[in-house]
């Protein structure tokens, strides 16, 4: 799909602007700009329903989402939802009837570029198929799948599934206990067809991760640990029968981290082959079960978990070229009696600056979730949930937060499930929801002091023009419009009608805008990339 939308489209949209008052700004609901949830999404409360994954999708904008237990599906969210109460799907598939397990997600940066994996009995749950679909946000409310296709595979194991940004690389994992035995297929996103497949010895899958080049993919595969191109060739092969969890790869592949029997290395492309880098070492009784780089390779994030007492877990930042410690946070000591705190999710930004944390929980009223700044690992954001950690996903801008959690702890026997989004309101401007044709496109501006704001809409530039008042980045040369608002209260709101236009459908722009105060005038921090769905 185009990054851009055609002018045409952007012409049509702004042909018939109109300035009201946002229905989007509800008396009563979260202020866009404080931290804090902004919603919750949780069906009956007799519907057994867990999210067991959570994927961000075209800048953060969507929430992709995939619940299991008795009725599996694929549900996609607006993350600009505000609301008070509980939110509904922009879109979702029918039950996934007979799947078994977590149905497993990827995305690429735009909606119509989502995939997901899922397992069904073959012909019993000891053995089981592996299917895999591609569905589009912009064709409708039902999810239907563009393609399906069934890998051909019988297994008595997980698959995994991982995607490039720009939607063009697409590649599964299943893990065969059976035959021990890791099964690779890289998928035509297009269609579904199979590019290539490899089998690698294994004794599990714990991780799959893909660089976002595509152009290289790592896993952690029981006591292998592997990394491949986007041939599927072998580049790095090693076996450790104590090898934890932890696995990652930079952006462009060309560092990889990796969970030892004594703690966790970073290997970096030497042009020959891998070769070591830095190295860090465990405290005692302590494994490494989460890790990631930052797409830039400069900074890893390890989650520690003391597998004797089952409760501490520690998380570390770490500048990957040196092994300086950066930062660290430590959640120890007994909760509830019988509860784990398993370290369940961990996520960083592209460019290290901030980590998040998803863990099971002591049920004591510690946090959950913890959003962390790289440098001393200082507490951006900390939400203690009902119950624990499923997964999560983190925006690129380190703002927010999406999470997949139980209404109850892991250790407790429950159905139950919630899908939570969290921001910590540091964006100057914000969406008030979902755009779709014939409704409203809704943007809140933080002034710096009271004034009146200019909000410019239009085609997104490739690279910022530089003023002095700062980056901006819309084609004044192209589709574009101004429009003032007051802001007296240090808070400007802008509602623009939009269209009932099909064509309008799947297009992407731009948004920034133009606080004029006694000041000075000031530019906003921010750019959100609306898409009209």
């Amino acid at each position: 799909m185009p990054r851009f939308p055609a002018p045409p489209a952007v012409r049509v949209l702004i042909a018939v602007l109109l300035c009201t008052a946002s229905s989007a700004a509800q008396s009563g609901a979260p202020d866009p700009f404080q931290s804090g949830l902004r919603w919750a999404h949780s069906p009956d409360p007799l519907d057994p329903w867990i999210p067991r994954d959570v994927v961000l999708v075209g800048d953060g904008e969507f929430t992709l989402a995939a619940p299991a237990v008795a009725n599996p599906s694929v549900e996609f969210f607006a993350s600009a939802e505000i609301a008070s109460g509980g939110v509904a799907p922009l879109a979702a598939s029918q039950v996934l009837t007979g799947a078994i397990g977590p149905v497993r997600l990827a995305a690429g940066d735009e909606p119509d570029e989502l995939f997901d994996a899922a397992q069904y009995p073959a012909p019993t749950g000891s053995m089981r198929s592996t299917v895999v679909s591609r569905r589009n946000a912009t064709l409708g409310a039902g999810l239907v799948p563009l393609w399906s296709i069934d890998l051909g595979l019988r297994v008595n194991g997980p698959a995994r599934i991982v995607a490039s940004p720009d939607g063009g690389v697409l590649e599964v994992a299943v893990f065969d206990a059976t035959t021990s035995r890791l099964h690779l297929v890289a998928l035509e996103p297009s269609d579904g067809t199979e590019r290539w497949s490899v089998d690698l010895p294994a004794s599990g899958l714990a991780a799959l991760e893909l660089a976002d080049s595509g152009a290289r993919t790592a896993a952690a595969a029981g006591s292998y640990q592997y990394v491949w191109d986007a041939s599927g060739g072998v580049l790095f092969a090693r076996q450790d029968a104590s090898a934890p969890s932890a696995m990652s790869i930079s952006g462009d592949g060309a560092r990889i981290a990796f969970g030892t029997r004594t703690g966790i290395e970073v290997w970096e492309d030497l042009g020959a082959g891998f070769g070591p880098l830095t190295a860090r070492t465990a405290a005692p009784d302590e494994v490494a079960i989460r890790a990631e780089l930052s797409a830039d390779g400069g900074t890893l994030a390890v989650l520690w978990w003391n597998v004797r007492n089952g409760l501490d877990v520690r998380v570390e930042i770490l500048d990957a070229g040196s092994g300086a410690l950066l930062g660290a946070a430590l959640q120890s000591g007994a909760g509830v009696v019988g509860l784990q705190n398993f370290p369940a999710a961990l996520a960083i930004t592209p460019d290290g600056s901030r980590v998040a944390v998803g863990l099971w929980g002591t049920g004591d009223g510690r946090p959950e979730v913890l959003l962390l700044e790289r440098a001393g690992a200082g507490v951006v954001l900390a939400e203690d949930l009902p119950g624990s950690v499923e997964a999560l996903a983190l925006s690129g801008d380190g703002t927010r937060l999406a999470v997949a959690r139980r209404d109850n702890h892991a250790n407790v026997f429950s159905t139950t499930g919630t899908l939570e989004f969290f921001d910590t309101g540091e964006r100057d401007l914000q969406l008030l929801g979902a755009s779709r044709p014939g409704g409203s496109l809704d943007l809140a501006f933080q002034l710096p002091e009271p004034g009146d704001a200019l909000f410019a809409i239009g085609t997104e530039l490739s690279a910022p023009n530089l003023l002095p008042l700062g980056p901006i980045w819309i084609d004044f040369n192209r589709t574009h419009v101004l429009r003032s608002v007051a802001g007296p209260t240090q808070r400007a709101v802008l509602g623009i009608a939009v269209p009932l236009d099909p064509a309008l459908v799947g297009a992407r722009f731009a948004a920034q805008a133009l606080a004029l105060v006694p000041a000075g005038a000031a530019l906003s921090r921010t750019v959100v990339r609306p898409r009209i769905l």
